[in-house]
């Protein structure tokens, strides 16, 4: 090979080069920012599909938002409806041994003591369960639309 055909060769590498950089930033841009499109230059076509898209991920936002919202209140519910559930077992449980042969009155009245404070619980609980400065479980909240 001659001088000037080195020459030649060496500027097409140069080049093919220089637009593999090129390419290669703007495909590092576009995944930097997880847009397709960085510019009006980028394809006018798909600049209507992009912000179509935008617009679906917008809603999928805000429709994965309200699930969880609706998420957390039922979570919320469901916690106070188990402690209730709780105290309600307890309460059972020391009424079957006020019923019990072998139970004194002293100690059926000891029984009658823990029941009342176990029913002011439960009344407590149903009274402050609440979620987004509603109450959940007093009867209220009825007929809600999560939005």
């Amino acid at each position: 090979m001659r001088i000037s055909e080195l020459s030649f060769a060496s500027l097409r590498a140069a080049e093919s080069i220089r637009r593999a950089t090129s390419e290669i930033a703007e495909v590092q841009q576009r995944i930097s920012t997880g847009v397709r499109l960085n510019s009006a230059a980028d394809g006018t076509a798909d600049i209507g599909k992009v912000s179509r898209l935008t617009s679906e991920i917008q809603k999928f936002v805000q429709n994965s938002t309200s699930n969880i919202f609706a998420q957390r209140l039922v979570e919320t519910a469901d916690l106070a409806h188990k402690s209730i559930q709780d105290l309600l077992d307890s309460m059972l449980t020391t009424a079957n041994k006020s019923v019990l042969s072998t139970a004194s009155a002293s100690n059926r009245e000891s029984n009658q003591t823990t029941v009342s404070g176990l029913i002011k619980e439960v009344d407590n609980v149903a009274q402050t369960t609440s979620f987004s400065g509603q109450n959940l479980t007093d009867g209220t909240y009825i007929n809600k639309k999560l939005v």
